[in-house]
């Protein structure tokens, strides 16, 4: 097939969540399709993405929009006004390429990165995918459950009111739609046909997340995340401050790392007393390889966490939240321990830090789960087998061409 990929976020490098997933999306359907690529980027990220596919595919990037008050004042109007802030991520650059690529060459597929990217306007009759981070108005949701401040609480609920009525009017141009996990996929299936819905996990490359040849620092639990994205800020804090102490009643020289980029001023605050922030390191594995624990307290958000797959991969222990493991084929006392309050999570760490017997017997299924369920090319084979979906409607569209050709009026 001939496919034109659209992306919000560079495939390259391939290191937060978005891009990672792009990254891979992008390579397992070179394998067996020509692809174009039209995609938001710097300089450096364009550069990159040359690198490392070549002459595999051709590749249109944009910078990215300068920040405009204008844009900032719109998403506040459209707020007190009942919109949806998706058309902001429109962009007119973006849709003149758009039409000019769909009036000069021919694809059988075009695919975009996210749900927000409905808001552009694509050539009739060319059949559309739309991969999909998260369920957004269902993160929106439960911020308002999780907010304390008024003023954030009531933002929260008039997004979640707009969103969701916009994002699921944007998932029904569609005719393949691309779930991070089951539970996203029973919320999009309350208003898609499910034929039109495939489930695509997230997944690692376990080139990069190898167990480490050291022994883990005593004691010593992570967390990691990038601290701007509200939730993980929300869980860290949430779990430092009702959680942490109770460790630390029974674990004394317990210690914290708190790694990724842009953690805010009060999550800096609360640094020392065994906590250390480290703010942006360029890789995360050495990070994984000092953590006897690593810790994902969350309490709201959306998709999958990849640092929990990350950390089975390299064979350490993870204590979760429900939510924070939603979406994953990993099970409580199997393959990870769950806890949902200050007590049994602060448990749970416990017994983990004691307990090598345990931590031991939860890291080997856990690698297992990972290989078989979230390797890159598990997740590849699922996404040519969602593609293949598409085959009637190709079929059916090249029948309608060919009997127009050859009509007399044609």
């Amino acid at each position: 097939m001939q496919i034109l990929m659209v992306f919000h976020a560079s495939p390259c490098p391939p290191e937060l969540g978005p891009s990672r997933r792009n990254y891979v999306m992008l390579r397992e359907l070179l394998r067996e399709h020509d692809v174009t690529v039209l995609s938001f980027g710097t300089a450096e990220q364009e550069a990159r993405f040359a690198r490392e596919f070549g002459s595999a595919c051709r590749a249109i990037f944009l910078r990215f929009p300068r920040p405009r008050c204008l844009a900032q004042v719109r998403r506040v109007w459209w707020l007190l006004t009942g919109r949806s802030d998706f058309p902001v991520a429109r962009d007119r650059r973006l849709q003149r390429w758009l039409d000019h690529l769909a009036a000069t060459e021919h694809f059988d597929l075009i695919g975009v990165s996210c749900q927000m990217m409905g808001s552009y306007r694509f050539p009739a009759g060319t059949p559309l995918l739309t991969d999909t981070h998260n369920v957004e108005f269902e993160y929106l949701r439960l911020g308002y459950r999780e907010a304390t401040d008024p003023i954030r609480k009531l933002a929260y609920w008039a997004r979640w009111r707009a969103t969701r009525r916009d994002e699921l009017a944007l998932l029904r141009k569609f005719d393949l739609v691309l779930a991070v996990s089951e539970a996203d996929r029973q919320v999009f299936a309350r208003a898609l046909p499910p034929q039109r819905i495939a489930v695509i996990p997230n997944g690692i490359d376990l080139a990069q997340f190898k167990p480490p040849p050291v022994e883990p620092e005593r004691h010593t639990l992570m967390f990691s995340g990038l601290m701007s994205y509200y939730p993980n800020d929300h869980g860290i804090r949430w779990f430092i401050e009702r959680i942490f102490p109770r460790v630390r009643d029974e674990v004394p020289d317990a210690r914290l790392l708190v790694v990724g980029a842009h953690p805010s001023r009060k999550l800096r605050g609360l640094a020392g007393r065994g906590v250390e922030v480290t703010g942006y390191v360029p890789r995360i594995q050495p990070y994984f390889a000092r953590a006897q624990v690593v810790v994902a307290p969350l309490r709201m958000g959306g998709g999958t966490r990849v640092k929990l797959l990350e950390a089975m991969a390299m064979r350490r222990p993870v204590v979760s939240t429900t939510f924070g493991a939603a979406g994953l084929a990993a099970r409580d006392g199997r393959h990870l321990l769950l806890a949902d309050t200050p007590a049994a999570f602060a448990r749970a760490v416990v017994n983990l830090l004691r307990d090598p017997r345990l931590a031991a017997s939860l890291v080997a299924q856990a690698a297992a789960l990972v290989a078989d369920e979230y390797s890159w090319d598990a997740i590849g084979r699922r996404l040519r087998d969602a593609c293949a979906r598409l085959a009637p409607r190709l079929e059916a569209r090249s029948a309608l061409a060919s009997r127009s050709a050859a009509s007399p009026n044609g």
